[in-house]
């Protein structure tokens, strides 16, 4: 769906005549709130960079049969947003506008949904807003680095079509190695394992020898092993023994929002194929703004 969606737009785009194209602000696109991140996420990768075109996310926690509710209110903040990003002709801009009256347009691979209920449901840990409701009248909209529009470079977006073939394991105390071990083979042995995420408890620490199983399996099939902290904003650099065997063993500490981890993992697959060093070098920089720089920040 979201590949047929970056074709869309991509099609839209390319079918506009140059003066139709200076006045079209951008694309919004609704959806529903469960996987609105990792869709979000995943359209962006695709977009690629120097996009030429704004887009925007929006969806809603309550329906307008339902009093409060965020309907008008998120839609309006996506337009408004939309409209400042036209106002900004050197950069192009991507955001997911949630959260009601108190909402803020978000980078799209920077956020994380919170709560099942509330109309204050999405938040970007790692991330500013790029607009926030309460300075629309007093500021423009953020600027990315590396949503810069290059003039004379062309717009290709990548399309990328099947599953995100990525295992994710979390930390488990009293979790067999055993088990870890054999769910790395299994869906390696199964079909084409794109990468293993490892999910660390908050002070980036794995049990030593469920890690070292995973990592043995993982190596056996050439997967990347990537390692994250459950926090989005936590460290990858504790000091406790665990840790440094973690950095120690070739896997590669990762910092940015899961959603983006894992799009970014199935995009550079798509790019690099079975060439893991160059893959590892994609996950490991900036591609679309999803790692935070002090600028961005």
């Amino acid at each position: 769906v979201i590949a047929d969606t970056v074709l869309l737009m991509s099609a839209v785009w390319n079918m506009m005549s140059p003066k139709l194209r200076e006045s079209f602000a951008g694309f919004i696109i609704t959806h529903g709130t469960d996987t609105l991140a990792q869709s979000a996420a995943l359209c962006r990768m695709m977009l690629s960079q120097n996009v030429p075109f704004n887009t925007g996310f929006v969806g809603a926690q309550k329906t307008v049969e339902d009093s409060p509710n965020d309907v008008s209110a998120n839609i309006d903040g996506a337009l408004t947003a939309l409209y400042l990003a036209h106002e900004d002709k050197e950069v192009s801009h991507h955001f997911v506008f949630m959260n009601g009256t108190s909402g803020s347009a978000m980078n799209q691979v920077g956020v994380v949904k919170k709560d099942d209920s509330s109309i204050e449901a999405f938040e970007s840990p790692l991330h500013l807003p790029l607009v926030d409701v309460g300075s629309f009248a007093a500021a423009g909209i953020r600027r990315l680095e590396a949503n810069k529009i290059k003039k004379g470079v062309e717009f290709k977006p990548l399309i990328v079509r099947g599953d995100v073939e990525v295992e994710v394991i979390h930390a488990q105390q009293g979790r067999n190695p055993e088990r870890d071990r054999k769910q790395v083979e299994s869906a390696a042995s199964e079909g084409r394992l794109e990468g293993v995420v490892v999910v660390t408890y908050g002070a980036f620490t794995f049990h030593p020898a469920n890690f070292e199983a995973i990592k043995e399996a993982a190596d056996k099939y050439k997967v990347p092993v990537f390692v994250a902290n459950p926090f989005p904003s936590g460290s990858t650099e504790h000091e406790y023994g665990p840790a440094h065997k973690i950095r120690a063993s070739g896997a590669e500490p990762v910092k940015m929002m899961p959603s983006a981890l894992m799009a970014k993992i199935h995009i550079g697959r798509a790019i690099y194929g079975d060439d893991n060093e160059a893959f590892i070098n994609f996950v490991r920089k900036d591609y679309v703004g999803e790692m935070p720089s002090v600028i961005d920040r």
